[in-house]
């Protein structure tokens, strides 16, 4: 027997060992326990009143080279357009906030208007209080603006299906923040220009 054949035979044992069920099939566990989310605490520093939180930035899905007015939103105040958002705490703060904001704007129910998916592009915000929030000085938001649409995918029957960059999830490192989204709806051609 070959040492492949039988390196293949142990972790085969291994896997079906390690996928052994403790469980009688027949046995159904509990669900656990339903809690009603107005019952829920809430913890210091933080709101339950979403009206109080304040967004102060734009959202612009203008592509790489246009401005066209039309195409960029002010987003302040309150805004039910804030999709995907991860804060990293800084205590001692960062750069002057303590807290720092990535999010992607999306208008309206997903799949209703296509329009909403062209501002879905990373944007960043900062606040020291956790509800007034606004651009940190020197940054432009999108911090990444949606692909040409000569870059975007093109549907059999001609049509682009406009791309975006949503899903944003970032990490502070200790010294640099690392953001990572999605790439939605853009071709290939696109990657090859990076």
């Amino acid at each position: 027997m070959s040492f492949q054949r039988i390196t293949y035979f142990f972790l085969g044992i291994l896997l079906f060992i390690g996928c052994k069920r403790d469980i009688h099939p027949g046995v159904v566990p509990p669900d656990p326990e339903v809690i009603e989310k107005d019952k829920l605490p809430i913890p210091t520093g933080f709101t339950n009143d979403l009206g109080s939180i304040k967004i102060n930035t734009i959202a612009n899905a203008n592509q790489p080279g246009e401005e066209l007015p039309a195409l960029i939103r002010d987003i302040s105040g309150n805004s039910a357009s804030y999709c995907h958002p991860d804060v990293e705490y800084f205590p001692a703060g960062f750069n002057g906030y303590k807290y720092w904001m990535v999010f992607t704007p999306y208008f309206g129910i997903i799949g209703s208007d296509r329009t909403a998916s062209l501002y879905e592009n990373p944007t960043v915000v900062v606040s020291n209080d956790g509800k007034e929030w606004i651009t940190p000085a020197g940054l432009i938001n999108p911090i990444q603006r949606r692909p040409a649409l000569e870059d975007s995918f093109i549907q059999k029957d001609g049509s682009p299906n406009q791309g975006y960059w949503s899903d944003v999830d970032w990490n502070f490192n200790g010294q640099e923040f690392e953001l990572y989204y999605r790439g939605c709806f853009f071709s290939s051609k696109i990657l090859k220009k990076w």
